[in-house]
């Protein structure tokens, strides 16, 4: 993995490289209308993708609609269960990741204005071998997921749709679920161990939508509901054998092998445990006043710069471009207390400390204001948010979404040989190469 140079300053010039592959399908679709799969690379004159048969087809810059590139996550050296391919999205749904795990029809996710819609077949979590569609993210050690289930269709004993935390995409994996059965309401559910029988621990009558949460600690993973996502119910817990890094997500099947069901769900959350449900990786979302979305450690920072690690080490943010550092996905409760025209920190227990932004140094967050001075507070157990001021998004021809889970505005676009470089009024000139880029979104201003 490359770093950024040190002292490379964004606003300037940013230059990202992860190392990661872009050597499957991918998927390009036109101004037109017209969809493009194969193999893409980038050139002066366009897009060039390589389709399974036939000539390769260039698109010009001002044809493409939106570019979603393969993103498989493999890790070299590292020996693991076999798993099914991984299908990328767009948009929110682009942090997730979709698999069909086991047999029956493949399954998607659509986003739309009310949520997130996933039909899935499959037998279900059955027995010592599953069969489901499943959208994941990785959580590293203990940590939760959130999720609200807001419908499900599903009438099959064995239809399932909730949440899971599972070892790997195999289909005799570990697993731990909590959501709702066809037919007998909700329930928890485990695989203690790989190759093991499913253990059911619960079924009760409650109805939907309802706010559903998997807590991982060590070897044991608790299940809560809540109605409204604030007040929550205990209603088991199970010893399951989940390794360092787990598939945490939403998950739905049908309980039969030609069927499809459809289930809804809204504000998925991953994270370390906590009120505010910290991010597990450790790495903050950077959001700029123009809508620029970066992902990685804060360094440090003090009242007028940011100092950005990970992947973008060496990277350095102007304060005056910051908009808020969320380092905890929030709760309905918490959300609400996030008025976006305030300064200061939001705490993880829902108290909003008004006030400026003084340093970020060692885990710890400062903030001077006039009631109390200067006060110091933990990144991740005590600090939910810092916010600086709100998010007026610019006009952005194009946005990109990179593999580290940034996503770029830009207004301009030059491509190169495999690189393209982005220009945004805050960002400056971007040199971004392809193995880095996730997806490319062509929008028409003021639509």
């Amino acid at each position: 993995m490359k770093a950024l140079p040190l002292g490379f300053v964004l606003g300037l010039a940013l230059t990202v490289c992860l190392g990661m592959r872009a050597d499957g399908e991918s998927v390009l679709r036109t101004t037109s209308g017209a969809v493009i799969r194969g193999q893409a690379s980038w050139e002066p004159a366009g897009i060039l993708v390589k389709p399974g048969t036939g000539d390769p087809i260039r698109v010009p810059l001002e044809e493409l609609a939106e570019l979603t590139l393969d993103d498989s996550d493999s890790e070299a050296g590292v020996e693991k269960p076999a798993e099914p391919s991984a299908r990328p999205m767009a948009g929110a749904a682009a942090e997730w990741v979709g698999a069909q795990v086991g047999a029956g029809k493949a399954g998607a996710i659509v986003e739309d204005a009310e949520g997130w819609r996933m039909d899935g077949g499959g037998l279900g979590l059955i027995g010592n071998a599953d069969s489901f569609f499943f959208a994941h993210q990785r959580l590293e050690a203990s940590g939760q997921l959130v999720a609200r289930l807001d419908s499900f269709q599903g009438t099959n004993a064995e239809a399932v749709a909730g949440i899971v935390l599972r070892d790997n995409l195999g289909e005799s994996a570990a697993y731990a679920f909590v959501g709702f059965r066809g037919g007998s309401g909700l329930c928890f559910q485990y695989r203690q161990i790989a190759s093991g029988m499913t253990m059911r621990t619960t079924n009760l009558a409650v109805g939907m939508p309802a706010w559903l949460r998997l807590t991982r600690s060590g070897g044991a993973v608790s299940a809560d509901a809540s109605p409204d996502g604030r007040q929550w119910h205990n209603l088991a817990k199970g010893n399951v054998n989940l390794g360092q890094s787990v598939r945490a997500g939403m998950v739905v099947a049908a309980g039969s092998a030609e069927g499809t069901v459809t289930a809804r769900f809204r504000d998925p959350m991953v994270g370390a445990r906590g009120v505010g449900y910290a991010p597990g990786s450790g790495y903050p979302k950077v959001i700029l006043r123009g809508g620029s979305v970066l992902i990685g450690p804060v360094v440090s920072a003090d009242e007028s710069v940011l100092r950005l690690g990970g992947s973008l080490a060496g990277a350095v943010v102007s304060t005056m471009n910051l908009a808020r550092i969320e380092y905890a996905p929030l709760t309905p409760e918490l959300r609400e207390r996030a008025e976006d025209d305030r300064r200061g920190v939001l705490l993880v227990d829902g108290d909003f400390m008004d006030g400026t932004l003084r340093s970020i140094a060692t885990n710890q967050v400062t903030v001077s204001s006039l009631l109390y001075g200067f006060r110091s507070f933990a990144v991740g157990s005590e600090v939910a948010w810092v916010q600086a001021g709100p998010v007026e998004a610019e006009d952005a021809t194009y946005r990109i979404s990179l593999r580290n889970g940034s996503e770029l505005r830009a207004r301009q676009l030059e491509l190169g040989t495999n690189m393209v470089r982005a220009e945004s009024p805050l960002l400056g000139s971007m040199v971004l190469k392809l193995e880095t880029i996730r997806g490319v979104r062509h929008t028409v201003v003021g639509r």
